[in-house]
């Protein structure tokens, strides 16, 4: 898993010298690297954790090569594609200024699909951990992931408190690691989530 994690970012710094995204940051130093690893190593542990890939049946299920069933051959494509097409998504002149962080009406049509997408899968993965876990399980579910939110929601309440002096950008790292955090079921659209969150959490960090 940390070794996906690594090959993600190397791919991301690798298309990055083709400007992709526009905006990637240049080399860094060595420091600012480490640094950068370990806000990738550290927080992808815990989305290991979180998503049972430190159990051996889940991470048999997710890297399962026969060809009966294939999934981690999808999991490989969605999970190394998703991350470059994310990226890509900076070179559309319409999206190149979108921001999770500043609400504007041109690009309302994006953060609504994002928002309903989002949605649908979220309550989707409610709903079945409600019936997959006993009320404890459901509890514990619940409760990791609401913990997760609400660190990354301080950071706006603190914005919204200082407003004039403090500039912040919720930047979408963040937000995969939310949405991948979820993944944890043996099912095709959480094997998706947890391949395409954790992609875009990886690119945040590389790019």
């Amino acid at each position: 898993w940390m070794l996906l994690l690594v090959l993600q970012f190397a791919l991301v710094r690798y298309v990055c010298t083709f400007g992709i995204p526009r905006d990637c940051k240049e080399h860094q130093d060595p420091v600012k690297l480490m640094e950068t690893f370990q806000y990738l190593l550290f927080p992808g542990f815990v989305l290991a954790v979180f998503t049972g890939m430190h159990w051996p049946d889940r991470f048999q299920y997710v890297f399962t090569f026969s060809r009966r069933e294939p999934r981690a051959f999808v999991f490989l494509l969605f999970y190394f594609g998703f991350g470059v097409l994310w990226g890509s998504l900076d070179l559309i002149p319409g999206l190149t200024q979108f921001s999770l962080t500043q609400v504007s009406a041109a690009f309302m049509v994006p953060l609504v699909v994002l928002a309903a997408g989002s949605l649908a899968v979220v309550a989707w993965h409610m709903w079945t951990a409600a019936r997959h876990n006993s009320k404890g399980g459901f509890f514990a579910y619940m409760l990791s992931r609401a913990f997760m939110l609400a660190f990354y929601a301080t950071y706006m309440l603190i914005k919204l408190h200082n407003e004039d002096s403090i500039e912040f950008h919720f930047h979408h790292y963040a937000f995969g690691y939310i949405v991948a955090s979820l993944a944890e079921f043996n099912h095709p659209i959480s094997l998706l989530l947890l391949a395409g969150g954790t992609a875009v959490f990886v690119q945040g960090l590389a790019a």
